[in-house]
This record gives C-alpha cells, sequence and structure tokens, in this order.
C-alpha cells in the first residue's frame, strides 16, 4: 500500500554491512575499507534524514526531561537529528559521552535532553495519514481516472505537514495553485492537464453525490475558485461500500445478502423504523424482511426500542423502532474481524507445523514427483492464508484508524 517516497531502501539492502551494523560489531575482529565504511555511514544518515523530515520517525525525551529536538524544526545536517550512534564518527553511545563536551554531560545530568538521551519511535498516525490519502486517491481514480486522482492528490498534499493525525478537513485551494503544483510534479497523468480541463474536473468532482470536495468561493482574478477536499465523505463511502459486501457475503444465499445490505442501508438513512416500513422502503416481503431483522439482531447489526403507548407495556399498543447504532456496528464488526484474523493466524501456524518435514526435505535434497506436488499444495495453502490475512488487515485498518 504505502511506499516510503524518496527513500531507496534497495541500496542499503546489499551484501555489505551497514554502519550500524559495523558499529554494534565492536568485539569482532572485521577488516573494512573505510571508505566504504564512510559511504555506508553517509546513505545511513540520508535515509534517516528523510525519515524525520517526512516524520515518519519522531524523538521522544525519556521522562522528566524536556527534549531539545524539535519535530517541527526542518532537517538540517547539522542539528542533533541524529541517534549518538551516527555521530562523532559512528560510536555507541558510551564513547560518544565521553567524547562530550563538560558542559553537554552536565546539560544531561540536567532536566533537558540532550541529543544522546533522545530516543526514536515510529509514528504510526504519520503512516495512518499516508494509508487514508492514498485511499481516498484510490477511489477517485476508479471512479473518474488518473487526472482526477493526480488533482485529489495536490489537494491532500496541501497542508499535509500540518494535518497529520486526524481525519479532517482540508484547508482551501484555489483551482490556479492546483495547476501550478500539477506541473511542478511531471507526472505523465498531469502534465496534460490545462487549465480548462482542471476547471471541468473540479466541477465534475463537484457534483459527485459523494461529496469528495465542494466549491466555497467563486472565481475571481483568474484563480478558478477556492475549494475543499473532504476526505472524511469518502472514507465514509468506503466504509458502506464495503459494510455493503460483508453483509452479502455473511447472509448470501437466496438473496438473504443483498436483503439484509439493503435493510442495513434504509435503517441507517432513515434512522428509525416499524417492520412493516422497512419492508416497504426496502421492497421486500414482509416475511424475509422478519427473518433478516433478527438475524441481524443476533449479530448485534441492528437493534430496536419499544415505545409504549400504554402504561401496561401491552405488545399490541406497543411501537418497535429499528434503528442502527454505527458505533455499536463498528465495535461489533472489529470484534468478528479480530477473531476471524486469530483463526487464520491458528490456521497458518498450524499449516506449518505440519509442513516442516516438507521443508526440511526440500532443504537436503531437490523434491521430486509426489513431494514436489505436495510442498506445490502446501504453499499454495500459505499464499492463500497470507493474501486473506492482508485483505483482513485492510478491512481493520478501514474501519479501525480511517475514522
Amino acid at each position: 500500500m504505502l511506499v516510503v517516497q524518496d527513500i531507496d531502501a534497495s541500496r542499503l539492502s546489499t551484501d555489505e554491512p551497514t554502519a550500524m551494523e559495523l558499529a554494534a560489531a565492536s568485539n569482532e575482529e572485521v577488516s573494512v575499507n573505510p571508505a566504504t565504511l564512510e559511504a555506508k555511514r553517509e546513505e545511513v544518515k540520508r535515509v534517516w534524514g528523510l525519515m524525520v523530515q517526512k516524520r515518519y520517525v519522531i524523538s521522544v525525551a525519556p521522562l522528566g526531561r524536556a527534549v531539545c529536538v524539535g519535530n517541527e524544526a526542518e532537517f538540517d545536517e547539522n542539528a542533533a537529528h541524529w541517534p549518538i550512534e551516527l555521530q562523532n564518527g559512528g560510536g555507541s553511545g558510551e564513547d560518544a559521552a565521553v567524547a562530550e563536551p563538560h558542559t553537554k554531560r552536565s546539560r544531561r545530568e540536567g532536566n533537558v535532553a540532550t541529543a544522546s538521551d533522545v530516543l526514536w519511535r515510529v509514528d504510526f498516525e504519520r503512516f495512518h495519514a499516508d494509508f487514508r490519502r492514498r485511499a481516498c486517491a484510490d477511489v477517485v481514480d476508479q471512479k473518474f481516472g488518473a487526472s482526477a486522482k493526480a488533482v485529489m492528490e495536490v489537494m491532500f498534499e496541501h497542508t499535509c505537514a500540518d494535518r497529520v493525525g486526524a481525519l479532517g478537513e482540508e484547508a482551501l485551494i484555489s483551482a490556479a495553485e492546483i495547476h501550478r503544483r500539477l506541473r511542478l510534479r511531471e507526472t505523465s497523468s498531469s502534465s496534460s492537464i490545462d487549465f480548462g480541463k482542471l476547471q471541468q474536473q473540479l466541477d465534475l468532482l463537484c457534483r459527485d453525490r459523494v461529496g469528495i470536495i465542494t466549491r466555497i468561493c467563486e472565481p475571481k482574478n483568474g484563480d478558478g475558485g477556492q475549494f475543499a477536499a473532504h476526505p472524511s465523505r469518502i472514507i465514509g463511502f468506503l466504509q458502506r461500500h464495503t459494510m455493503h459486501s460483508i453483509l452479502e457475503d455473511r447472509y448470501g444465499g437466496s438473496d438473504g445478502g443483498a436483503h439484509a445490505a439493503r435493510i442495513y442501508h434504509v435503517l441507517e438513512r432513515h434512522r428509525h423504523l416499524e417492520q412493516p416500513q422497512i419492508a416497504e422502503l426496502s421492497m421486500i416481503p414482509q416475511k424475509d424482511t422478519r427473518i433478516c431483522l433478527y438475524r441481524m439482531l443476533q449479530d448485534r447489526l441492528v437493534s430496536f426500542q419499544e415505545v409504549p403507548r400504554r402504561v401496561d407495556h401491552n405488545p399490541g399498543a406497543t411501537f418497535f423502532l429499528w434503528t442502527v447504532n454505527a458505533r455499536a456496528v463498528r465495535l461489533s464488526l472489529l470484534d468478528q474481524l479480530y477473531k476471524t484474523m486469530f483463526n487464520l493466524y491458528t490456521r497458518r501456524r498450524h499449516e506449518e507445523q505440519n509442513g516442516k518435514e516438507l521443508t526440511e526435505q526440500r532443504s537436503e535434497s531437490a523434491p521430486e514427483g509426489a513431494e514436489k506436488a505436495k510442498l506445490e499444495q502446501y504453499a499454495c495453502r500459505l499464499d492463500r492464508l497470507d493474501q486473506a490475512l492482508f485483505r483482513l488487515d485492510q478491512v481493520i485498518l478501514l474501519f479501525n484508524s480511517f475514522r
């Protein structure tokens, strides 16, 4: 899904040891070319600098100390952005601490954290924000094509450095500014978009029923108008579409899946309805509606509320209003998804244990005949389980983190 741009990890995946590995192997006598070591160290520092600059990793200070390295500061080769292992020639933390001046050592003993005290961690919210933007751009690509996707990517990148965590609304951006940024990107999908075609794309996105973007200000001074993107609406559309597929799969057979999905969307739109109203709006027979509602009630996807017209709560004088609680449905769905993931991991572990003999025989000699067929079946089963886990992880990410 996410590819960290501008960070070429393949350049680090060589047979030669990295600078960090060489620094860690202090007890082993290894003959290393100083030029190779320095080149590796510079490459690691370059990649680390890009990760800090894009905020895929952030600095944290020990408890009770204030951090001196600001996450918001722009990356500077001379700033204290490096882990202590990358400073002072790649030595260990203790060696670097000995080489520090007395003043820096005294600062570290106080309440201010220096570069050697700062710890680093992965910023998962940054990754989630990138996943959200990629998912929204893919939806636009499927509905309107690559040129509209390029427009949405530019709008999502606008002020993305200031809005990493929450899935809020993007800031206003003019059509002229979008066109300028598209020309700077110089991609094959966006270089052919002239200003007139860009305005047509923006009008098309504004008219979409999902509400992908809205026009805030009319054109003036040749700017083409001001627009705002709404990623939360795109995520809502994705969640509804995924929920429809889940209901169809779970209650499939004899149109049960289609009936369940239709009833769910009717309740989601009208909030509180009686059973005859649900049957009428969803165009499903009364008997099938009743059966489907109680099956969904058993799975905690719908609920009902009693509204009595008399004090004695006589069922004949009571309204039974069916409804959908979005938060309860999301939690129930996540609970079932996590159970499914646990079952898949358990099955994969079982397959690995049963296939140990096959893999050991493969390491000893090349398989032939029946053994080769068994090995291929074993690899196919593991591949299918991995694909199911990957798709399940995407659904969990959509309902758990894309909020």
